[in-house]
């Protein structure tokens, strides 16, 4: 039996935003206990390997246009923009669905009881991408996103992603599959802006920006992949309002928005990549997310930052928890390979990606900085050119 989705959204959020509360207790304190929580949370759920979800049959039946690219906008000077509350738009669901579908989402995606359907949208392909939503203390609202493998009654549904953000109140964006490609779902809390503008970057090849128009406050953006996704901007007129790292909700104010571009990556399913992005003036490690084969285990928020100046000397990158995180860092120019001494052990070699701004490294080993005691720059002939000692934490 089909049940109307959308009435049920409505009652079900409307229910919800009455005994909706405040939170008691506010501060800096609470703030970075909370950080620090989450960042453990998220590099153990990291290690988890993923699964293959079962899922049942379901039939969709579409309605509502697909929505065109635009082309890349020009460059303009960002701002921050400030908006007012937000909500779930009704025009979101534009895809009713019938229960077994809805069903294969949830276990496509991990979600549970509690999570209601947020976004429903054809892509480009004519597949059908679903988001579904429900709020948690801490962070507040999961959002998490899958595709329905065609309009067709008993089309499975792919897994996606899943990513933590404050509120319905803030720019929410998740990647999602469509066939061979990513589109990244990014769903506005006003109407703020009539473009959304996306930059992927992978080491070695050129910065990409891909935009789309808004329609109904939410856009389709065509993305290389969600770990390439580093940069979201939403225009009006050309001229930025919004200019943020998407699902950077877990990165304090000591990651600068716009590092955008990919100097080096390690790692990958099951694991998560480990990246060194800059903007020309600073670096920063981040721990980023992928598409998972089962349910979204391990949220796709970049979390484990790490920030240095793209000055031209040795910087080590390590994440708080050093216990479980990689060694990254920065080398100086001319520098080759950077040799890391353990405490126990033989050391490693680690190559540097070379790089005319930042000159970076992630070591492969699986050793945890925690087990750190030394670094040195190498040149090609092996004359160490830099070097650092750890400091405990």
């Amino acid at each position: 039996m089909t049940v109307d989705l959308e009435a049920r959204v409505r009652a079900e959020l409307a229910a919800r935003a009455a005994d909706a509360g405040v939170l008691p207790v506010a501060g800096a304190a609470l703030r970075e206990t909370a950080r620090r929580r989450r960042t453990a949370r998220l590099r153990a759920g990291a290690l988890v390997v993923a699964a293959v979800a079962a899922v049942t049959a379901g039939a969709v039946a579409l309605r509502g246009p697909a929505n065109d690219s635009a082309p890349t906008p020009v460059q303009q000077p960002s701002t921050t923009a400030t908006t007012a509350p937000a909500a779930p738009d009704p025009a979101w669901l534009q895809v009713p669905l019938h229960d077994a579908a809805y069903q294969q989402v949830l276990a496509a995606t991990g979600g549970d009881s509690q999570a209601a359907p947020l976004l429903t949208a054809r892509l480009p392909s004519g597949r059908v991408a679903v988001l579904v939503a429900t709020e948690r203390v801490d962070p507040r609202l999961w959002v998490a996103g899958a595709t329905l493998a065609s309009d067709q009654p008993g089309a499975h549904a792919v897994s996606g992603t899943s990513g933590h953000f404050p509120s319905y109140d803030s720019l929410i964006a998740v990647p999602v599959r469509d066939g061979d490609r990513t589109v990244l779902v990014v769903l506005l809390p006003s109407r703020l802006g009539d473009t959304v503008e996306a930059t992927s970057s992978l080491p070695g090849q050129p910065v990409r920006r891909t935009s789309a128009f808004v329609h109904d406050r939410f856009a389709l953006v065509p993305v290389t992949s969600p770990e390439a996704v580093t940069r979201v901007r939403v225009l009006a007129r050309g001229r930025a309002v919004v200019d943020t790292i998407p699902a950077g909700s877990l990165l304090g104010p000591d990651v600068p928005r716009t590092v955008d571009r990919v100097v080096t990556t390690s790692g990958g399913p099951p694991n998560q990549p480990v990246q060194v992005r800059t903007d020309g003036r600073t670096a920063c490690r981040l721990t980023v997310g992928g598409f998972w084969d089962g349910p979204a285990y391990v949220p796709w928020n970049p979390f484990d930052a790490a920030c240095a100046p793209a000055d031209g000397r040795l910087h080590l990158l390590l994440a708080a928890d050093r216990r479980y995180s990689s060694v990254a860092g920065l080398a100086p120019a001319g520098a080759a390979t950077v040799r890391l001494s353990w405490r126990h052990g033989s050391p490693t070699e680690v190559p540097v990606t070379a790089d005319s701004v930042a000159p970076a490294f992630v070591d492969n080993s699986g050793r945890p900085p925690l087990e750190l005691v030394r670094a040195e720059a190498l040149d090609a002939s092996g004359t160490v050119v830099a070097s650092v000692t750890v400091v405990d934490p």
